[in-house]
């Protein structure tokens, strides 16, 4: 090889080397691998144990009456944090929300003199609040019109404190378990047409 062409070789490298400059240390680059996942850890820590986002166990535990009707459910902190529950059920077509009481509904029960809006509702990690949802029938057609879909009860939640506590999560109640007047379930194949306020109604509303 001539001398200018190494003197050439030698000069693409420098430029080259400027363009893309050689690896850091070997150290540098485990912390930074060391630092991300880390990073990705502590994130999937938070979030599996309930600190950014509200972990809840709910569920349905009764419903119905001859009007007004009602919607029993309990509401399970799982978070490890203190969690709010920011709403909950609200009015449905033909069914105007009358309010809340924060006890379970028992057979017969009338709905509350004054009900309540018991929102915010905090909840310590692993405290369990009781939660009934009061409704005036006041269209048994409209009941009826409701889309099949409509299967499950929301409810809003957050974390208490902290900078998550601006982000509000929807938490849904399986209504799939509803006992139906005639004595089956909303989940039944023969009963695919009905929704959960048509299920809650279906006493004030038979078919």
């Amino acid at each position: 090889m001539s001398e200018a062409a190494t003197t050439d070789l030698v000069a693409e490298e420098a430029i080259l080397d400027e363009l893309v400059p050689p690896p850091g240390p070997r150290w540098r680059r485990a912390v930074l691998w060391v630092a991300f996942l880390g990073l990705v850890g502590a994130c999937t820590w938070a979030t599996t144990t309930g600190t950014i986002i509200p972990k809840v166990i709910t569920g349905a535990s009764s419903w119905g009456g001859t009007g007004p009707v009602n919607i029993s459910m309990f509401v399970i902190n799982d978070s490890r944090v203190d969690i709010v529950v920011t709403d909950g059920p609200r009015a449905r077509p033909g069914l105007s929300l009358i309010g809340y009481s924060t006890t379970l509904d028992t057979p017969n029960q009338a709905p509350p003199e004054n009900p309540v809006d018991p929102f915010p509702l905090r909840l310590h990690p692993g405290e369990q609040a009781d939660l009934t949802a009061w409704y005036r029938v006041t269209d048994c057609d409209a009941i009826h019109d409701i889309s099949t879909d409509d299967n499950r009860i929301d409810i809003q939640v957050r974390i208490a404190d902290g900078p998550a506590a601006w982000i509000t999560t929807k938490r849904t109640i399986d209504a799939q378990s509803l006992l139906l007047p005639d004595g089956s379930y909303l989940s039944s194949d023969d009963t695919a047409s009905v929704s959960w306020p048509a299920a809650v109604a279906g006493f004030a509303c038979p078919a």
